[in-house]
């Protein structure tokens, strides 16, 4: 799966898969080649992953036993949110009207508030 990013760093690289859902979509394009292939086994996977800035460096990832558990477990409570909303019409999670945003506390440091 190609991927690019700003930063493929290996150290930080994980955090931002992770808070991307690219477990969770890992886990749903594996049954997806599974069932197109007709494979008895879900198919190895890996991100390429090329960076956009100057350094174009490419690393290529494969995802440790965890990952691949970890994106079962999210596609399931993806896959369950959306029978409910299939079932119920409304989306579960956010509540209706305007909303405050809340600022992230390392913004509110960086100006002293």
């Amino acid at each position: 799966d190609l991927k690019t990013t700003s930063d493929a760093n290996p150290e930080t690289w994980g955090a931002h898969a992770s808070k991307l859902r690219y477990f969770a979509q890992m886990a749903l394009y594996k049954i997806a080649l599974s069932m197109e292939l007709k494979l008895e086994t879900p198919p190895a996977w890996f991100w390429i992953c090329a960076e956009t800035n100057e350094a174009a460096d490419v690393v290529i990832y494969q995802p440790p036993a965890d990952a691949i558990a970890i994106g079962e477990k999210q596609l399931d409570i993806i896959i369950d949110r959306y029978k409910d909303l299939q079932e119920t019409g409304k989306a579960k999670g956010y509540p209706s009207g305007i909303i405050e945003l809340e600022i992230p506390m390392f913004e509110k440091r960086k100006y002293n508030l």
